[in-house]
């Protein structure tokens, strides 16, 4: 298995089972990791990506969707559409800023500096960041 496969199978784990736990404390309704879709194996290419394992069309599809799915919770929920909210807000961070999973997603039992992931808590509102 390659190097970057290890990656992409690491970062696959983290997320769903962060998916897992929202599914658990009811924050989702499934966890969209364990679909058939999302287990399939990658792209295998060498193309040059300015995102992992995104094609700039699979990106553009991704956050167009969670526009839209945003957009119409807004309409029926005004400003009880979190969720949706929520889900394109960190469709945009992973599809735009190049960020890793282990920078957004935090690791049960580690506890370094840094390594909390991202939590409202670590949002700093007046200047966009999260230190």
């Amino acid at each position: 298995m390659l190097f970057v496969d290890r990656t992409a199978q690491m970062y696959y784990n983290v997320i769903s089972g962060f998916l897992g736990f929202c599914v658990r404390d009811g924050v989702l309704s499934r966890n969209p990791a364990t679909t058939d879709r999302a287990r399939e194996p990658l792209p295998r290419d060498d193309q040059d990506r300015t995102q992992q394992f995104w094609t700039p069309d699979v990106r553009r599809q991704l956050v167009e969707y969670t526009n839209e799915r945003a957009c119409e919770a807004i309409e029926e929920d005004g400003l009880d559409a979190t969720q949706a909210v929520q889900e394109r807000a960190f469709v945009h961070v992973l599809a735009y800023t190049g960020v890793r999973g282990a920078e957004v997603f935090r690791v049960s039992g580690d506890d370094r500096e840094g390594r909390q992931g991202l939590t409202r808590s670590r949002a700093d509102r007046e200047s966009w960041t999260f230190p």
